[in-house]
């Protein structure tokens, strides 16, 4: 934050709760990608999640297609062979 000169606002909240716009969302190890989904149409449209992955994210990524519709990106991790980070947009939930 300070190297790059960023304003950052961190919130001790319900994540499964909370609802107010924020243009980014981010996890590392926290829960499977359809839940962290669910907590990104919560918070905005417009939101966009970058989400540490590891080793099932192949397999995550499959589960959440069938509850939701989204853009995603995958990145390689720097820190680890195994690991990911998921760059993901304009989440919808499937009726």
């Amino acid at each position: 934050v300070s190297e790059l000169d960023l304003t950052v606002v961190i919130k001790c909240v319900d994540v499964y709760c909370y609802k107010s716009a924020h243009p980014i969302l981010t996890s590392r190890a926290f829960s499977s990608l359809g839940n962290l989904l669910s907590i990104q149409e919560n918070v905005s449209r417009e939101t966009i999640g970058y989400f540490l992955k590891g080793q099932n994210v192949n397999q995550e990524i499959e589960e959440a297609k069938l509850k939701w519709f989204f853009n995603i990106t995958c990145h390689p991790s720097l820190s680890s062979k195994d690991g990911v980070i998921l760059v993901v947009s304009d989440v919808v939930r499937k009726i």
